[in-house]
């Protein structure tokens, strides 16, 4: 019974399981949704096989278990193509009405379900030839957005919210800091310097600290041996 019975009866198992791996990959395409006939068909061959394993024909199991392993991995690619061309049909779309930052996103969404896409590749490539990188920078202040902010970008002085645009990819904003007052308490920081290498829109939010040691201007009042009171200004 071992030998005609236990490899067949492991094969069976060990296919099940393989099909049980490809579950998360059919959820991700949405194989339900977009190739709903073709998902049924393998999972009806699946419970076939099941079947067949409980009542001991191992044999028939493990051949049916191929099957239906085979009409899920091929439900896969089925949904990937749909997915695919959903994308793609999308981003032409917008490409024509030149709406590019929407075609580039769908151009990446297509390079998401085939990288190898030679189509979603050309697409990408026009959107990102009528797109130059901007940068819009919000302030924050103990976590939230605040407007009115000053930010040196440069050199040059601005209020935040600031924005950026048509800057040249390959260019480095080198001096950035920002600061901001309000209730009594002053707030500021310096940031680290941008390498501009992305493509279309982007937003960076700058976290300003508190900021505690006095500045010019600054009065306190102290007292001095004898109990004289004096004030000083920094």
């Amino acid at each position: 019974w071992l030998e005609t019975n236990k490899a067949a009866r492991d094969k069976a198992k060990a296919i099940d399981g393989e099909i049980a791996s490809l579950d998360p990959e059919l959820m991700r395409v949405k194989a339900e949704e977009v190739v709903p006939a073709r998902l049924a068909e393998g999972r009806r061959l699946q419970t076939e096989a099941r079947r067949l394993l409980a009542d001991g024909a191992f044999e028939s199991a493990a051949q049916t278990f191929g099957g239906a392993k085979a009409k899920l991995v091929e439900t896969v690619a089925a949904a990937k193509a749909f997915q695919l061309k959903l994308a793609l049909d999308e981003g032409r779309t917008y490409a024509g009405a030149a709406q590019w930052e929407k075609a580039l996103a769908a151009a990446e969404r297509a390079l998401a379900w085939d990288a190898t896409s030679e189509d979603a590749r050309k697409l990408k490539s026009e959107a990102e030839s009528h797109l130059s990188p901007s940068l819009k920078f919000v302030v924050k202040v103990e976590g939230r957005e605040v407007e009115g902010a000053q930010v040196t970008i440069d050199g040059k002085i601005y209020t935040s919210p600031v924005e950026l645009k048509n800057l040249e990819k390959g260019s480095c904003i080198a001096s950035l800091s920002a600061s901001y007052e309000t209730d009594g308490k002053r707030y500021r920081q310096t940031f680290a310097a941008i390498d501009v290498d992305w493509i279309g829109p982007k937003t960076l939010a700058l976290a300003l600290l508190e900021v505690k040691e006095p500045k010019a201007g600054d009065v306190k009042e102290l007292e001095l041996p004898g109990g004289v009171k004096m004030k000083f200004v920094w």
